[in-house]
């Protein structure tokens, strides 16, 4: 989805720079970009460009984890040495809520991907990420959309209403969410 607003952008006419991970699409060359690796990475880069250069939009597509080990082991971790293994996690940084920090007049489209989206939850997912000024939801859940798939289905937010754009590919998704932003930008 990523890609697909990433494209979009480019056909209209934006300056586009794109901060990825692995993709299995083809990114196009007629837009600058970085690879990154780890939800660390990403949120370097991010701070680092959105310090330094003035975007109209942020597009927060990538489904950066929520948690990250606290402690990293270099190369096979042995069954000789341990007979079981407690993992702790922390919290990544939110990228999002640090893009607006530092960059309050950027226009700010949150995606949030949902594990089975329950309509009636849809509010509350909304209210929980009340800082971006456009949301769209999206279930991951799903293997006919989304992750993997050309087509996506998404709930679209721009801070009045909400409406569904029902399972069509993602580059007529990516055409109407940029026809919706710029529209209330």
């Amino acid at each position: 989805m990523g890609i697909a607003m990433a494209n979009e952008a480019y056909y209209r006419g934006g300056n586009v720079t794109l901060i990825h991970s692995e993709v299995k699409v083809p990114l196009s060359h007629d837009f600058e970009s970085f690879y990154v690796e780890t939800a660390s990475e990403m949120h370097q880069k991010v701070m680092e460009i959105i310090s330094k250069e003035k975007f109209d939009f942020f597009i927060a597509s990538a489904a950066v984890t929520d948690y990250t080990p606290v402690k990293k082991y270099d190369g096979k971790i042995s069954t000789k040495i341990f007979s079981d293994i407690t993992l702790q996690l922390k919290l990544t940084p939110r990228i999002i809520r640090k893009v607006k920090e530092i960059s309050p007049e950027t226009k700010l489209v949150a995606f949030k991907a949902e594990y089975g989206i329950q309509e009636d939850k849809i509010q509350e997912i909304i209210s929980e990420y009340e800082f971006a000024d456009f949301i769209i939801i999206n279930d991951v859940s799903r293997k006919d959309i989304g992750f993997g798939s050309d087509f996506n289905e998404i709930y679209f937010f721009d801070g009045k209403e909400i409406s569904k754009i029902e399972k069509t590919l993602k580059t007529k998704i990516a055409k109407m969410i940029w026809d919706r932003i710029l529209m209330r930008a």
